[in-house]
């Protein structure tokens, strides 16, 4: 019988070993499922922004010159090439530090080389125009002669848009990445959707054109984003470094990474126990982000030696307190998640187990309801009235949209800033039952602050301020498949149109150049 159990015994513990085994086996082959999927819809998102970068180029035409802010990225990006980096050639209109340029500098030297090397190999006239600057050159002359081509034929803008095309296409896989980080077990149909309403958000997409610092910055903030997520703290900030360098306001998404990265290794949702655990554990925070400090440290004496954040010319970059600047972003991020949402909870339950609450305490409920909405209704018109900031160029550009809602509703209608008071209300409430379904109170408390930090800071309301805070959101709320798909498919169609109105709908300015309209 102690033999005919112990044999038992060993059947039960192969078969477990060998259940064991199959999952393992099975978990494996879904990972890599997953993988192929998301490569495949990488491949296809590459695809086809190529090919949308390449109509609009078409669009645009061989000979279009740069495009509004443009002229002084393609024009330092050309000195660059030319190793022209000390101060006394920095443009004054560029207010952003040369990331970009550092960037692009390179690769516009790679395709202008390659091709005026193939226009002197084949014997062809060179991409400017005219015969090969190198055929005929002296062996001490061709060197040069070959940079001097190459600085004039790479840094055009349409080699250059190619450069934010190419972050574009690799913001595609890093927020793939980042979403499996976030969860494992997420399947890639649903993962590719959230990343697709990331990418297709209207004012990233468009200038993925363009050679802004746009798409640049937000690629390297989600990379050292990743970095942070995978425990990889040095390569993080010094990533971070680099997102710096594109847009300087991201030093403040360098310390929401890093606090963020201490409210993951804290294990505390709740606000006062986090930081109970923060000021028991300074040594601690300290080894891990001691390289984020670093970056924090050199960017503040770089704030004290220049004088403040902004390069170059500072009368229209004055920091204020723009409180309404948050406000737009909470519409416009409520807007955009309603669509994700519609699918989340079952509408009908959850109508009736409010009713069966309220039956209960109606009274209390309702009070409380009306409490914080007064109260947040006296704020916000507060802040509207007192913290609403009109910049000069909104006024004077009628290049972009926001022109239009300023010209056509903001200033037409005195009172119409505060008739959006009531859905500035709506969307405090909305975004607040969204974040607290997903997210703790800690993460919630320090997205608030370092996106208010970024939008409050400035008067002038661009579309584009939005993309990083938005990204970040998106990125983290829980959103249903369905309703995110809804999302994308709504972003197509904004996109369609902004696009072609950019491209074939131009209008002349009356200094008698091309304008078009953007975001």
């Amino acid at each position: 019988m102690k033999g005919r159990g112990t044999k038992e015994a060993q059947a039960a513990s192969a078969r477990s070993s060998g259940g064991d085994r199959t999952t393992s086996a099975r978990a494996r082959r879904g990972r890599r499922a997953g993988g192929t999927g998301a490569l495949g819809a990488g491949c296809a998102w590459a695809a086809a922004l190529f090919c949308v970068c390449a109509a609009v180029s078409a669009a645009l035409g061989e000979e279009e010159p740069p495009y509004m802010d443009e002229v002084f990225h393609v024009r330092q990006t050309w000195r660059y090439c030319r190793l022209e980096v000390s101060a006394s050639h920095w443009d004054d209109k560029i207010t952003t530090l040369p990331g970009l340029y550092a960037l692009g500098a390179p690769a516009a030297l790679a395709w202008g080389s390659l091709q005026c090397l193939l226009s002197s190999v084949l014997w062809a006239p060179s991409p400017g125009g005219g015969d090969s600057p190198l055929r005929g050159s002296s062996n001490s002359s061709w060197a040069s002669s070959l940079v001097e081509c190459a600085c004039d034929v790479g840094a055009r803008p349409r080699v250059l848009r190619l450069v934010s095309c190419c972050f574009g296409i690799l913001l595609f896989p890093v927020l793939v990445a980042i979403l499996h980080r976030l969860d494992p077990s997420a399947k890639t149909s649903m993962i590719v959707p959230k990343v697709l309403s990331c990418c297709l958000f209207p004012p990233l997409f468009f200038f993925n054109f363009l050679y802004y610092t746009d798409t640049g910055s937000i690629l390297f903030v989600c990379l050292s984003y990743l970095f942070s997520l995978k425990e990889a703290y040095l390569m993080s900030a010094i990533i971070g470094a680099l997102a710096v360098f594109f847009r300087q306001n991201n030093i403040i998404w360098v310390v929401f990474i890093a606090g963020e990265a201490c409210i993951r290794i804290s294990h505390e949702k709740e606000l006062l126990p986090f930081f109970m655990w923060a000021v028991k554990n300074i040594p601690e925070i300290v080894k891990k982000f001691w390289a984020h400090a670093l970056l924090g440290v050199a960017f503040a004496a770089f704030v004290v030696i220049n004088g403040g954040i902004v390069v170059g010319d500072r009368s229209h970059h004055v920091v204020a307190f723009h409180f309404a600047q948050f406000l737009y972003f909470s519409l416009i991020a409520a807007v955009t998640l309603i669509p994700s949402t519609l699918f989340l909870v079952d509408w009908s339950t959850l109508w009736a187990r409010t009713r069966t609450k309220h039956q209960g305490n109606s009274v209390k409920q309702y009070l409380l309801w009306a409490v914080v909405a007064s109260a947040l209704t006296i704020l916000f018109t507060f802040l509207v009235k007192n913290y609403t900031f009109v910049h000069p160029f909104i006024l004077a550009d009628n290049r972009h949209y926001t022109f239009y809602i300023w010209k056509d509703l903001f200033v037409k209608y005195e009172y119409f800033k505060y008739s959006l008071v009531p859905f500035y209300v709506a969307s405090f409430f909305f975004l607040h039952w969204l974040l607290k379904r997903s997210l703790s109170y800690s993460w919630i408390l320090l997205y608030v602050l370092c996106a208010s930090c970024v939008l409050v800071t400035s008067t002038l309301v661009e579309m584009r301020y939005f993309v990083t805070p938005m990204v970040i959101l998106h990125l983290r709320v829980h959103k249903s498949n369905k309703g995110t798909w809804m999302e994308v498919a709504c972003y197509l169609c904004i996109n369609s149109l902004t696009i072609a109105m950019f491209a074939l709908h131009p209008f002349t300015w009356p200094d008698g150049s091309t304008a078009r309209f953007m975001w």
